[in-house]
């Protein structure tokens, strides 16, 4: 990859990490300015354009974040069980590590899925029903593991 190649990489990753440093339980995306965004990342304004075409688009780039950080979260808790055993306590403490080593984009996640934004509530759907789907996997296998049947996994996982 070329040295620019790269510098654009950790631009767009420094406008990703600003946005998500300015939020807080009492501010939500809805509230951040492209300005401050840039700011915090260390660039002017109109370079922000090079790495997104507007601030929801940088939104919509922290929600597939949050959905692939989901996923391997599932995958990492996977893992623990199959050492540990215990996936209650296992699932619990992975997600507890999870939040606390993501709690902004954990927040934007939850806040956004019933925000104004029509874009941001499908793409956050969107992420959620992947981790449903690999979610109602590992129940319809644990079931049958287990020689208890499960009539509806995706219904178990949804209610989760």
């Amino acid at each position: 990859m070329s040295a620019r190649a790269e510098q654009k990489l950790r631009t767009r990753r420094a406008l990703m990490d600003a946005a998500l440093a300015q939020l807080s339980a009492d501010r939500g995306f809805g509230s951040l300015s492209l300005r401050e965004v840039a700011r915090e990342a260390g660039i002017a304004p109109t370079s922000f354009y090079r790495h997104f075409s507007e601030l929801d688009e940088l939104g919509l780039a922290l929600v597939d974040e949050g959905g692939v950080a989901l996923r391997q979260l599932m995958r990492q808790a996977r893992k623990r069980i199959a050492r540990n055993g215990s996936a209650i306590s296992t699932s619990v403490d992975t997600f507890m590590e999870y939040l606390g080593n993501n709690s902004n984009l954990f927040r934007l996640m939850l806040r956004e899925s019933t925000g104004v934004s029509k874009p941001f509530r499908t793409a956050i759907k969107a992420e959620i029903d992947h981790f449903v789907t690999e979610l109602a996997a590992d129940l319809a296998r644990i079931a049958d593991e287990e020689n208890r049947p499960l009539s509806d996994s995706k219904l178990v996982a949804d209610a989760w």
